[in-house]
């Protein structure tokens, strides 16, 4: 939540960024529903960056996977 609630114009450390999207990636397959949901919102942040394009892959292996609607 603390992600999605950060300005666009935040200096974060890419160090800080590459953690918390490697984090977030593990985050995606959690076996907690929401847990997942706020890990895929978190990540959608960084997806339009050209050096994250493994996260959209990403996102295309794992929602055929998902199982809830919400």
């Amino acid at each position: 939540m603390i992600i999605l609630q950060l300005p666009d114009d935040s200096e974060v450390s890419d160090e800080l960024w590459d953690e918390v999207i490697e984090l977030m990636k593990f985050r995606v397959v959690d076996k907690v529903p929401l847990i997942r949901m706020l890990a895929v919102r978190a990540l959608s942040r960084f997806v339009n960056d050209s050096e994250n394009s493994d996260i959209l892959d990403l996102f295309l292996e794992v929602l055929p996977l998902e199982q809830n609607s919400n």
